[in-house]
């Protein structure tokens, strides 16, 4: 599961940029298509790729459950491989983004590994320390602490696993609306969504030299 956020990312990031320093791309432009089309079988096709992998190996990861433990809740484990697709084609999607937005390789996978690390690790530890500083001071609900719980789950990963905890049955409720798939759902679906329309809008609109 922690492994999908960089595999989705070098998957994604020499979608377009790849082709762009080759000189390809305008090659493949030339075709009865658009570059927002181009760009969005790109996505199209390493997301799918990523996600029969991921499909495959849940499937197999959930017949070993079966066969010792006899039990499995099919819905829910549903649910749960669809969540985990849907992580890994964000990250996919992060990284066609950067490979929309420049126009070499070796830009387009400095700026997707900087924003893994951004949204993994710095934005973590920063909403972690806030959160840190909070209970130290003795301040433990109130705006403040409510503003520190939605950022610390602002991030796609947090979104994730807020999803993943709701289907779930061991897993303890949510307190608050925005501990849970309230806030979770329209932030994941915003990392989905989100950085792959401002690559491709501002793919369409840059010259291509």
């Amino acid at each position: 599961g922690g492994l999908l956020a960089p595999i989705g990312v070098l998957f994604g990031y020499g979608a377009v940029a790849r082709e762009h320093e080759s000189g390809a791309l305008r090659l493949a432009l030339l075709m009865p298509h658009d570059r927002s089309t181009l760009v969005l079988g790109r996505f199209v096709g390493r997301a799918g790729v990523l996600s029969a992998a991921t499909v495959v190996g849940m499937a197999i990861a959930g017949v070993l459950v079966v066969y010792p433990y006899g039990t499995l809740q099919a819905l829910r484990f549903l649910a749960f491989v669809l969540l985990t697709v849907g992580r890994g084609a964000t990250w996919v999607g992060i990284g066609v983004a950067a490979s929309a937005l420049v126009a070499t390789n070796r830009r387009a996978l400095a700026l997707a590994v900087g924003a893994l690390v951004a949204l993994v690790v710095v934005w973590n530890g920063l909403t972690a320390a806030t959160e840190a500083g909070l209970a130290r001071a003795g301040i433990t609900d109130g705006p403040l602490r409510a503003a520190a719980a939605v950022a610390a789950g602002l991030d796609p990963g947090s979104a994730f696993g807020t999803l993943a905890a709701a289907v779930d049955p061991s897993a303890p409720p949510a307190g608050a609306w925005y501990e849970g798939p309230a806030l979770a759902l329209p932030v994941l679906l915003g990392w989905l969504v989100g950085p792959l329309a401002l690559g491709l809008a501002r793919f369409v609109r840059r010259a291509l030299s």
